[in-house]
């Protein structure tokens, strides 16, 4: 699996799509790193991971690592705003 995604950016989108419909929030998260620690202002990234966030906000009961989500929520939402 992990060569089909290198440098291949839609099939990443495409595999953390995948994992949050599946469940796996952090590590779709985590696949979407692959993009964003290059390209931290890449559109669909970052509308992916707000709707993972979004997610991750509603479900995480720990108070802490809620807030750390919620912090890249509004992130995002800023970003995703001035792209409109």
């Amino acid at each position: 699996m992990a060569r089909q995604l290198i440098d291949n950016d839609q099939a990443i989108l495409h595999r953390a799509e995948e994992l949050m419909r599946q469940g796996e929030l952090q590590l779709a998260l985590e696949t979407l790193d692959i993009i964003l620690k290059v390209d931290y202002e890449d559109t669909a990234a970052r509308r992916l991971r707000h709707e993972i966030l979004q997610k991750m906000v509603e479900t995480d009961e720990c108070l802490m690592s809620r807030n750390v989500w919620v912090h890249y929520l509004e992130e995002d939402e800023s970003f995703l705003g001035q792209e409109s």
